[in-house]
């Protein structure tokens, strides 16, 4: 038997606090709670005292009474359900204290996005297990949820069957109910949480894109959708840009006039700050650049930027509030595709049509990564399609981690793609991209 202490959240005052415990060799612990450190020895030597007492004269140790141990122990609270621990549905964040989700998420300035993820977990998890308690949360009552979630997770709604969660919204939702219990355990409400598995993640599954032909095909549709009034011009010129830079929702709905440089024909990407004081940054330090306005952007972002009035205000704004940015243009895009009878696209799937058009046209790997703001050559095996062999041995050849360079590679195909500078032969994909 020892004395030992720990740094654990009080709950009641919110600090980090010192937490003193009797432990046993055996594995047996005997909480004193949050006390000062004589307080803590003296329990020690009443409690060792009984102890030798009842070995040596056959007493039974005492437990009650002043000053004995089980009158100075903290009374042991029950262990709340997930219901209780995380707060009903009218509250959006968990009620235990100073919650570290929401300190990090305002220092991040990502608050909303994250909140609807975890407001969304919240919902599926107290739907399913809000009755258990935390103490009843083990791996086997885990993986009962994921497989609940991949069968059945999403309700009918309509007549229609229920359809599952794909693997990551499950990864996510087990993430979200491991820091809970995590927490739990911090706040001294749970003595050790169990590691809950997290279910595997299919990257090789199979992601839609445009071929120059059907790129070609959807550009001539939003002219005609937007000649018979079915289009707006804001959503029109996203989704022609996008065809052309293939850039991340974000970089391109966040963008201002005066990210626009005229006079050499480029669009800045960079920080900016958005209508409710949030900070809007690039997802990567290597996201901070520019990339170009071909003659068919250049001139379609002129036509905008004086329909608009010369404003410096947003390239997207919102029809109902110009004040704000557009959030999103996927709606417009993927009844686009239906209409012209190519695959429907979400607007991050044109990442990867821009990149299988750049590549194909005779994109290096360094010209690759510097438009699409990539930090490693391997992203870019990840994004171009359909011509695989050629760019796959590129990519390889130009990995850190390859061990050899194929000896049929030529240098004008690997000039630029591992230090990612201008050569001879490096070509400048900025000429390539279509209006």
């Amino acid at each position: 038997m020892y004395l030992a202490h720990q740094q654990r959240k009080n709950p009641l005052s919110g600090k980090v606090e010192t937490y003193w415990l009797i432990r046993e060799h055996k594995g047996e612990a005997m909480a004193l709670g949050f006390i000062t450190k004589q307080e803590a020895e003296d329990l020690f030597a009443i409690e060792k005292g009984a102890r030798t007492r009842a070995r040596l004269l056959g007493e039974a140790p005492p437990r009650t009474g002043p000053g004995s141990l089980a009158a100075r122990r903290p009374v042991a609270t029950p262990v709340p359900t997930l219901l209780e621990w995380w707060g009903d549905t009218c509250s959006p964040w968990p009620t235990w204290p100073d919650c570290k989700m929401l300190q990090w998420l305002q220092a991040a300035g990502r608050k909303h996005k994250a909140l609807r993820a975890w407001d969304d977990s919240r919902r599926v998890i107290l739907r399913r297990l809000g009755h258990l308690r935390l103490d009843q949360v083990t791996v086997e009552v885990g993986d009962a949820f994921v497989v609940w979630m991949k069968s059945e997770g999403i309700a009918a709604q309509r007549g229609r069957p229920a359809r599952g969660y794909s693997d990551r919204s499950c990864q996510l939702r087990i993430d979200h109910l491991q820091g809970s219990l995590d927490a739990a355990v911090e706040y001294g409400v749970l003595e050790r949480a169990p590691k809950l598995h997290r279910p595997a993640v299919n990257d090789q599954r199979e992601v839609p894109f445009h071929t120059p032909e059907q790129a070609l095909a959807l550009a001539d549709e939003l002219k005609r959708r937007r000649q018979a009034g079915y289009l707006d011009h804001v959503s029109l010129l996203a989704i022609l840009a996008n065809q052309t830079w293939g850039l991340r929702s974000g970089e391109l709905l966040t963008r201002r006039w005066t990210d626009v440089d005229w006079n050499s024909a480029e669009l800045r990407i960079g920080d900016v700050e958005l209508p409710d004081g949030r900070w809007w940054r690039p997802k990567t330090e290597r996201g901070r650049r520019t990339v170009p306005l071909t003659s068919p952007l250049l001139a379609l972002f002129r036509e905008e930027y004086f329909r608009q009035g010369r404003p410096d205000g947003w390239i997207f704004p919102q029809i109902e509030d110009p004040s704000k940015p557009r959030t999103e243009f996927r709606k417009a895009l993927r009844s686009a595709c239906k209409a012209a009878r190519v695959p429907e696209l979400h607007p991050h799937a044109q990442r990867h049509s821009a990149a299988t058009t750049h590549a194909g046209t005779g994109a290096t790997i360094g010209d690759l990564m510097k438009h699409f703001g990539w930090k490693t050559p391997e992203m870019a095996g990840r994004y171009v399609h359909g011509i695989d062999a050629r760019v796959r041995s590129i990519v390889e050849a130009s990995s850190p981690l390859s061990t050899h360079q194929p000896s049929h590679t030529s240098p004008e195909s690997l000039d630029g793609a591992e230090t990612g500078e201008t050569g001879d032969h490096r070509r400048n994909v900025t000429k390539r991209g279509s209006g």
